[in-house]
């Protein structure tokens, strides 16, 4: 029975190893079908691996943008609070007041400063302060072109006064300036056509008041002339050296004006609409004329600019329509645009030798019978550069220096003795 027993256990131990050695056997004749079954497995894990990478980059992408997000949201909130901080100053700033008199004035970081006046005019007084600010400034243009204006008193608080600020106020007759003024802009008070005194507190260190003008502390500089004064010469002050722009425009009463021999230089528009002034007696050492010193100077009948001078700035003497003649120095390169445009009664010109170039219009609209005295020689007068519409200087009888009387043919001319006048030798 044992026997029995122990065969049929190694019949069924060989029949497991057969079967079990036909199952080894089996998947070898398939191997590569098998191997193909199982490389879609293997592309399906290498996706899978690389959605969970890609997943795993996103989701750190997501964390970053979601860093980000959170970073620009605190920069917003950051930029948010400083607009609102730049909204309240700016609302600070832009906040405008009007006192009493009219005068409106403008928060400017601890004090006020002046930006227009809404008044009835008359008499009127800038405060020292205003809310418990100090007033310490007065804007540009601030109050300009006010007809109503007749007078204005600006404290010791204020140190700045804009370029402009109260001009063309035609009617304003009386200034007063403290003494903490420092700077007074260009133009501030021109052409206020009344204007009679300005006075400047003694102990204001910048700026001082004569003969109810205004000049610089030391004399030096000339920024507004009292052009309401029925005065009809003006001498300037020897010792000025410069003649700020638009200093003396305006000034109808004038009818001659002596400028030292220590001005070098005379501002944009500086004697401009003076109508009639007939004379102005030029210093030896001015060196630069601004644009427009003489426009409008309709009584003007004759000019010497000096050899010190080496440039005729552009609209100088443009409609100074009785000018009748003009020497220009030997030192002179360039008249430039406009310079003696529209000056109908011009007769003639005496041009220095050094002169280079004449710009457009120069010398257009001239008189018909119009001559220049050139103090070069004619092969000279060849090489300067005329440009376009200069047809009266283009067909003008030209006559060339000669100090003594030259023995051949040609148009000459000379001055006589102790003359300005050009002579034409015969």
């Amino acid at each position: 029975m044992k026997e029995r027993i122990f065969k049929i256990l190694v019949l069924l131990i060989c029949l497991c190893l057969t079967f079990s050695t036909a199952c080894t056997n089996k998947p070898s004749h398939g191997s590569s079908e098998s191997k193909k079954e199982s490389l879609p497995d293997s592309e399906y894990t290498t996706e899978s691996e690389k959605e969970s990478v890609s997943s795993s980059e996103s989701t750190t992408e997501s964390e970053n943008e979601s860093l980000l997000d959170s970073e620009l949201t605190t920069e917003s909130e950051k930029e948010s609070e400083t607009t609102s901080e730049t909204e309240k100053e700016s609302s600070s700033e832009e906040t405008v007041f009007v006192d009493e008199n009219g005068v409106v004035y403008q928060t400017m970081g601890n004090s006020m400063k002046v930006v227009g006046y809404n008044g009835n005019g008359g008499d009127v007084t800038i405060s020292e302060t205003y809310n418990g600010r100090p007033v310490t400034w007065i804007d540009g243009y601030a109050m300009n072109n006010l007809s109503s204006l007749t007078s204005i008193v600006i404290p010791d608080t204020v140190t700045w006064i804009g370029n402009n600020a109260f001009r063309g106020c035609k009617n304003l007759t009386d200034v007063k300036i403290g003494s903490g003024v420092l700077h007074v802009g260009l133009m501030a008070f021109s052409c206020c056509e009344n204007l009679n005194n300005i006075e400047v507190d003694e102990n204001n260190l910048n700026f001082k008041s004569k003969n109810g003008s205004l000049y610089s502390k030391g004399g030096t500089v000339l920024y507004q002339y009292a052009i309401g004064k029925n005065v009809t010469r003006l001498v300037i002050p020897d010792g000025v050296n410069t003649i700020k722009e638009e200093a003396v425009k305006n000034a109808s009463a004038l009818t001659s004006v002596s400028i030292p021999d220590s001005v070098t230089s005379i501002g944009e528009s500086a004697f401009a609409y003076c109508v009639n002034v007939r004379n102005f007696e030029i210093g030896e050492n001015v060196t630069f004329i601004g644009k427009s010193a003489f426009e409008h100077c309709e009584s003007l009948l004759s000019v010497i600019l000096p050899d010190s001078i080496t440039t005729i700035s552009a609209n100088a003497f443009k409609y100074c329509y009785n000018l009748t003649n003009v020497t220009i120095g030997d030192c002179i390169e360039t008249i430039r645009f406009d310079a003696f445009y529209s000056c109908s009664k011009l007769e003639y010109a005496v041009i220095g030798h050094d002169v280079k170039r004449i710009f457009k219009n120069a010398f257009n609209s001239t008189g018909k019978d119009f001559h220049v005295f050139y103090k070069g020689s004619q092969s000279d007068w060849e090489n300067v550069q005329i440009d376009d519409n200069n047809e009266r200087i283009e067909l003008a009888t030209k006559y060339f220096y000669s100090k003594n009387k030259p023995s051949g043919s040609g148009k000459y001319w000379y001055y006589g003795i102790h003359s300005t006048i050009p002579k034409i030798w015969l």
